[in-house]
């Protein structure tokens, strides 16, 4: 599923008179007033060096020392840091290499020692910009927070520490942070459609859908608003419209992956499961490492009673993301469907691993408990299953589908 966008504002513009002066634009001010307050930060402690040098106090001048240079060098990390960190953050950002992640993990351990008095507004945010693309959710919102203590008027930090509460579960923070960056930024359609994907997300797909409509109306090329507003019109059972803009977001940006793979969830829902399989096959084609077109593949394969393709699908998906607890549950149930409950009760092991709070994992066990005559521990399973509320009797009835189907192939 394609959801949020991040971005870090283009500035452009000259501004007049004070602090900046004319011919100087919003970047080369705000590098040049950064520039003189580190400039005068380590002035200032050169002075302390030199008074406690004067009055012969020879251990406080090795600690100040001590203390300038590992803050110099935090300095420059920091400074570097502001280079890398990528200017978007977030699907629409870039792919960052594992190289490029790294160094931002190494100058962001440095930089964390950077005296206080040497970080602007911008510095704050860029350095949320590096902790949110190292996944480092909490500590993004502490600098995107401590950005807007410094300058409150930034809609792209709203926009942004938004999109750090939504990726900690916390939706009700993520729209009120929406509505902060809207406020400033009335037309601003990356909000809308941000905030778009948070009421989506806890279940309020129409209020979701006006604020796509929104970000389309400031946006009408946003090829993103268009598969997410998608993504709410299936979570409302409306396949068919969600398939038109689904085919809008293609026609938008043909290499759009997502879109794809979501117009391929569209079809399975419809059962369509043929067309489903080309849709996901072709988001595979423009991104082979996407794990969950793998999965969603696999499922369709399953449904046709491609179990061989499949399991195919369902081990690549595991290869891409190993803790991926439903693929092991589905590969566990696709082995169930072809007797071979040795390996379906392995893979419902590692999906239990995964995540203990499984239940459809807990029924897997259980089946493949009981037609390898393992009963107790089967009975186990189904309790378990029920305590996190699954149904009893749809269990009992699972049970003897599969008898009634061994019966019949035998």
């Amino acid at each position: 599923m394609d959801w949020t966008d991040v971005v870090v504002p283009i500035i452009s513009g000259v501004i007049g008179g004070g602090l900046i002066n004319a011919g100087l634009n919003w970047w080369q001010a705000r590098k040049r007033v950064k520039r003189e307050g580190v400039q005068d930060y380590f002035s200032s402690f050169e002075k302390q060096i030199e008074s406690a040098d004067k009055r012969g106090d020879k251990p406080e001048v090795e600690r100040l020392r001590k203390q300038y240079e590992s803050e110099q060098e935090a300095t420059r990390a920091q400074s570097n840091l502001e280079l890398s960190a990528p200017r978007e953050v977030g699907q629409d950002g870039p792919t960052l290499t594992t190289e490029e992640l790294q160094n931002i993990k190494l100058l962001l351990a440095e930089a964390r020692k950077a005296p206080a008095a040497i970080l602007t507004a911008e510095g704050h945010f860029l350095r949320g910009n590096a902790h949110y693309v190292a996944g480092e959710h909490v500590e993004a919102i502490s600098e995107y927070t401590q950005s807007i203590l410094m300058n409150s008027g930034q809609a792209a930090v709203y926009l942004n520490r938004g999109a750090a509460n939504r990726a900690l579960g916390d939706n009700d923070r993520a729209i009120e942070d929406y509505n902060a960056s809207i406020q400033l930024n009335p037309e601003y359609a990356v909000a809308y459609s941000n905030r778009a994907v948070a009421f989506t997300e806890r279940g309020e797909h129409d209020r979701g859908i006006e604020d796509f409509n929104e970000a389309i109306r400031l946006n009408p090329d946003y090829a993103k608003a268009y598969s997410n507003r998608g993504n709410a019109y299936s979570a409302k059972g409306e396949h068919d419209g969600a398939i038109e803009d689904f085919d809008e977001a293609i026609r938008l940006n043909p290499d759009y992956a997502h879109a794809y793979s979501n117009r391929g969830n569209a079809y399975s829902a419809k059962e369509e499961h043929d067309s489903a399989i080309l849709e996901y096959t072709e988001a595979l084609g423009l991104n082979p490492d996407d794990a969950m077109a793998y999965y969603n593949r696999g499922n369709s394969y399953r449904r046709k009673g491609e179990h061989g393709r499949a399991i195919d699908d369902y081990t690549e998906a595991i290869r891409l993301n190993p803790n991926d607890s439903f693929a092991y549950n589905n590969r566990s149930v696709t082995y169930r469907r072809i007797g071979e409950y040795s390996q379906a009760l392995e893979d419902s092991k590692k999906a239990i691993e995964s995540d203990s709070e499984n239940t459809e994992a807990y029924v897997s066990r259980g089946i493949a408990y009981t037609f390898l005559g393992k009963q107790g521990e089967a009975e186990a399973d189904f309790a378990r299953a029920v305590e996190l509320g699954y149904d009893r009797v749809k269990i009992d009835r699972e049970i003897e589908e599969i008898r009634r189907l061994n019966e019949k192939s035998e």
